[in-house]
């Protein structure tokens, strides 16, 4: 089992469940733990890519994500 690696995590929100969703800032990636498990996942982005892509999971491209919130159904950064 690989350890969960973080570049620089910057912000964190919960949706209201057992999940955890970091910003990795400059990993360019929102990061998804469960705080039960400590599991580590990708939520979106691809580590090192950055840019401007609206897609789903790791089809998507993110720069610098900093903010993050939730309304108890959606992820916002």
């Amino acid at each position: 089992m690989r350890a969960a690696r973080f570049t620089s995590p910057r912000y964190i929100v919960s949706d209201g469940s057992a999940t955890l969703y970091i910003s990795d800032t400059n990993g360019q990636t929102i990061r998804a733990m469960n705080a039960t498990t400590y599991a580590v996942s990708t939520f979106a982005g691809v580590n090192g890519m950055a840019g401007y892509v609206d897609a789903i999971g790791t089809a998507a491209r993110i720069h610098r994500p900093r903010g993050i919130t939730a309304d108890g159904s959606s992820i916002y950064f």
